[in-house]
């Protein structure tokens, strides 16, 4: 889940890594300046399963619409369309951690953080890290 990405994305490495294949269909043109940079072009996008399991061990399907961008470092981004068609609802907790859950629904799914990849360097530090406050 990524609560800053407004459309859901899929690496064309995973999507080339795929048995089966969904036709990458063509839609609106789109250009991702944030993600990708300016020579790089969207290769289209596929309709793709999502599978999670629950805390109670129950597999769920849900389908995604997903926008095949090439060279990203993450497999897949499943944006704020996805997250509001689906209306996910995430709570943290310190004791029992992160979980995702679904309105109207009792699934509920624990959240795990992806690894850094070998790009996180290049991130720039936050205030949070970096700055002081004076009481």
């Amino acid at each position: 889940m990524d609560s800053c990405a407004d459309i859901t994305l899929i690496s064309s490495e995973f999507y080339d890594s795929l048995v089966t294949k969904p036709r990458v269909k063509q839609g609106m043109r789109m250009q991702l300046w944030q993600l990708m940079d300016k020579d790089s072009k969207v290769r289209g996008f596929v309709c793709i399963p999502i599978y999670m399991v629950t805390d109670k061990g129950d597999a769920i399907e849900m389908e995604a619409e997903a926008y095949v961008i090439p060279n990203m470092t993450v497999p897949i981004l499943l944006g704020e369309d996805y997250q509001q068609s689906y209306e996910v609802c995430i709570t943290r907790n310190v004791e029992e951690g992160t979980h995702l859950s679904f309105r109207h629904h009792d699934y509920q799914i624990r959240a795990i953080p992806v690894e850094r990849t070998k790009d996180f360097g290049r991130l720039h530090q936050s205030a949070y890290m970096v700055g002081q406050f004076i009481c």
